[in-house]
């Protein structure tokens, strides 16, 4: 009984067994092959928001007229240089054979044809827009086109964007490719030194200023009347005048330089400042005067150049002794200092009546004057006096001295203005006359400051005057910005302003074009060279390189000059 009860035990689970299995709900637990039933994931859900756009989906790629294609391509401009003859110009091809036809010609690309060299030059700070000539299989020109593939070979000087655009980074020279359809054509082009003039920047006072000092291409310093010290940093002119009143007490400064972006020096009326480490704190004075000029050769090696009871005094900053009185023998006050080396130090300064133009040299033992004929030629006997407003050496060879020039009855006939260049080879200071052509109310145009790019090109400043013995109505003379090539001077037109000051006193450039001018009523002009460029250099102490101008340590910079975003409805007018 038991044995025919176990055999219907195992009967009744094989048919148990059976059933689950062919309903799909069992699994034998010993089989090494598993059935995991899958289950079918539902249909997503796709929510649209109703506040998205719609986006509808277009071929962008550069095309030509549907069923035509290329077979020549060329730039449809002007050129600044011949083309390039060491490369063919691409000639149109032969119309395709009957022949052709079928999976294999229809899917043929055309050959490429040689690129068509060309030449131009495209300076920083502009933009040039390119545009081809294709010529088409049936024979037609389209002309200014631009749905191309364009590409720049060296995006570090110059990028291009798809509309053609192309865009100077730097100095230097990339390659532009136009192509489509298997034809291209190439544009060399040379990134030049951007033509900028100088633009007024918003400024935070109305002051007069009379010195300014670039750090770097992103940090400044300017200084004027009422003890007005301005800072400049990443883009922003900032005003400090009343924070340091305490120290200052209102009085006059004139100069500044700066040692490093963490030291520098101002003067002005009895008064010497010194900063450091981000403070500015007032030093004493070995002797009481007003000090109009300092120069700044390094770290503790500096000169100071003024006046003291109608008398010359010249000061040298002595170490730790600091700042003490240097015997010249100089009597009439100076007004300007250029510091070539520790040995080699120039002062100019006002002139009595019938003098020529005092100019001071000190060679390490003696100040020595210079000398303005070399007594062959007399060029001119003074009739009245002069003043040296502005020197500038370049190094000992090379510099320029600016001023003004007194002469007798000239309460009738006007002052002039007088610029010198030293010529080193016969050891005299020779007068720049100004260019043919100008206006000779020009003359009359006295100069306080120069600033030299180079030995062939800097600026002069001066000032808006009525012209002497004049009764037009067009008797005002805007002088206040002059240009010279080291041989002449004319009056400059390279800069805008809101409002012309009656004069420009300050300027500060370096060779790479970028510089600084300050003038009345708290004018400050930048002039950028190269807008793109980055001067990873400081503008500290006075000589670098062969020419002696420039960034002459590591620090940081960045050419952040922003516009006033203001309309300039006066520009550099002649009179």
């Amino acid at each position: 009984m038991k044995r025919i009860q176990g055999i219907q035990r195992i009967l009744t689970g094989l048919i148990a067994s059976s059933l689950l299995t062919a309903c799909g709900g069992y699994s034998n637990p010993i089989t090494s092959a598993q059935y995991v039933p899958v289950q079918q994931a539902p249909a997503p859900t796709v929510t649209r928001s109703a506040v998205l756009p719609r986006v509808i989906l277009d071929n962008k790629q550069p095309t030509l007229p549907e069923g035509k294609s290329a077979t020549d391509i060329r730039f449809d401009m002007a050129f600044e240089a011949p083309k390039d003859t060491t490369i063919p110009l691409a000639t149109p091809s032969a119309s395709p054979s009957p022949a052709a036809t079928g999976t294999a010609a229809a899917t043929a690309a055309p050959k490429p044809t040689k690129p068509a060299a060309n030449e131009m030059g495209v300076p920083i700070g502009t933009t040039k827009k390119f545009s081809v000539e294709i010529t088409l299989d049936d024979g037609q020109l389209l002309s200014n086109f631009t749905n191309l593939n364009w590409t720049s070979t060296n995006r570090d000087v110059g990028t291009i964007s798809s509309a053609g655009i192309f865009t100077p980074v730097r100095e230097g020279t990339t390659q532009v490719i136009a192509s489509i359809g298997g034809v291209a054509a190439t544009m060399v082009v040379k990134v030049t030194p951007g033509n900028f003039i100088w633009q007024q920047m918003a400024s935070p006072t109305q002051a007069n200023l009379y010195g300014v000092k670039l750090v770097n291409d992103a940090e400044a310093w300017a200084v004027g009347a009422g003890g007005t010290v301005l800072h400049f940093l990443q883009g922003t002119w900032y005003n400090l005048t009343q924070q340091l009143t305490p120290m200052t007490n209102g009085a006059n400064i004139y100069s500044i330089d700066m040692i490093s972006n963490y030291e520098g020096w101002a003067v002005g009326d009895n008064l010497i400042l010194h900063y450091i480490s981000g403070r500015w704190e007032r030093v004493p004075v070995p002797v009481n005067g007003t000090f109009k000029s300092i120069d700044m050769l390094a770290p503790g090696i500096g000169w100071i150049a003024g006046e003291s009871g109608g008398s010359a005094v010249v000061l040298r900053l002595a170490g730790p002794m600091g700042w003490q009185p240097v015997a010249s023998g100089i009597e009439k006050p100076l007004n300007t200092i250029s510091v070539v080396g520790p040995n080699n130090v120039w002062v100019g300064g006002d002139s009595g009546n019938l003098e020529r133009p005092t100019i001071y040299r000190f060679n390490g033992t003696t100040w020595v004057k210079d000398r303005f004929t070399n007594n062959l030629i007399d060029w001119k006997r003074p009739t009245g006096r002069y003043s040296i407003r502005g020197i500038k050496m370049a190094n000992s060879s090379v510099g320029w001295a600016v001023g003004e020039y007194d002469p007798v009855l000239s309460s009738l006939t006007g002052k002039r203005g007088a610029i010198f260049k030293y010529d080193a080879i016969n050891d005299i200071w020779a007068e720049v006359p100004m260019a043919d052509g100008i206006d000779k109310r020009f003359e009359q145009v006295t100069f306080n400051a120069v600033g030299m790019l180079s030995p062939t090109d800097g600026w002069v400043l001066g000032a808006t005057i009525t012209a002497a013995l004049d009764l037009s109505a067009n008797n005002q003379i805007n002088g206040n910005l002059m240009r010279t090539d080291g041989s002449t001077l004319a009056p400059s037109h390279d800069y805008n302003v809101k409002a012309l000051p009656q004069a420009f006193n300050g300027i500060d450039v370096v060779q790479n074009g970028n510089g600084i001018i300050v003038g009345d009523n708290g004018l400050i002009m930048h002039h950028q060279y190269d807008l793109n460029y980055r001067n990873n250099q400081g503008n500290f102490g006075n000589f670098s390189g062969d020419f002696g101008y420039g960034y002459a340590q590591p620090q940081t910079g960045g050419s952040l000059y922003p516009q006033t975003n203001m309309p300039y409805p006066q520009t550099g007018t002649t009179y």
